[in-house]
């Protein structure tokens, strides 16, 4: 520094960006955002060594280090990727679940760690005409599950199944009224179906078996 300049305020020699990505805009600028986790529901710390912070936070950084220069990701895909993310680092910390004693809210074992988002989702509303869909059929990877059916390990962001509902540790069981045993069964039955699927989940939040109908993508 100048010794002229001593007593002054510094003066910032760092410059604005010509444009603020979507994401950026949303979580700075206009009145939405995110939470850590649902109502109801705890936030954990990321367990494992190489990680430092929460479950949310860590992932939450993350993205935004990945995409602080990118124009084209969309506030809802940031959103779906910070989910599959979050509930990651969740079930790599604790892929039993965390056990309250005594129960937190009604919850005896948290499966998972589920953010939220409040306030609109900028391009969610109007785009589906413009631009209709066409990626993945249902955008969701499962494996086996040891009790019977399949369990959700990976979800498109904005495909069908992220646009249904699912959410990662949720169990397929039962697809157009056939009953799921493994991947095989999962994998002929999402390319046999017609576009309007019936399945029956169940649910990792609270355990219940639930029917779901939805349209498949192309």
């Amino acid at each position: 520094m100048n010794s002229k300049e001593t007593g002054k305020e510094a003066r910032s020699t760092g410059s604005s960006p010509a444009k603020l990505t979507p994401v950026f805009q949303v979580l700075f600028v206009d009145p939405e955002g995110i939470t850590s986790s649902k109502k109801g529901e705890a936030s954990f710390v990321d367990s494992s060594e190489k990680k430092r912070g929460s479950c949310f936070t860590y992932p939450f950084v993350a993205l935004l280090e990945k995409y602080k220069n990118n124009t084209a990701i969309t506030w809802p895909e940031f959103v779906a990727e910070l989910k599959t993310d979050v509930q990651k680092a969740f079930l790599d910390s604790f892929p039993n679940g965390y056990k309250f004693d005594p129960p937190l809210n009604g919850i005896y074992v948290q499966k998972t760690q589920t953010f939220e988002v409040y306030g609109s989702l900028p391009g969610d509303k109007g785009e589906s005409a413009a631009n209709p869909y066409s990626g993945p059929r249902f955008g969701v990877r499962a494996v086996n599950h040891s009790g019977g059916g399949v369990h959700v390990t990976e979800i498109v962001p904005n495909g069908p199944g992220f646009r249904a509902g699912f959410e990662i540790g949720d169990i397929i069981v039962e697809i157009n009224e056939k009953r799921i045993a493994n991947e095989q069964d999962y994998s002929d039955a999402i390319d046999a179906s017609p576009k309007t699927i019936e399945m029956k989940v169940i649910n990792i939040q609270d355990g219940k078996l639930l029917p779901v109908t939805f349209e498949l993508g192309h």
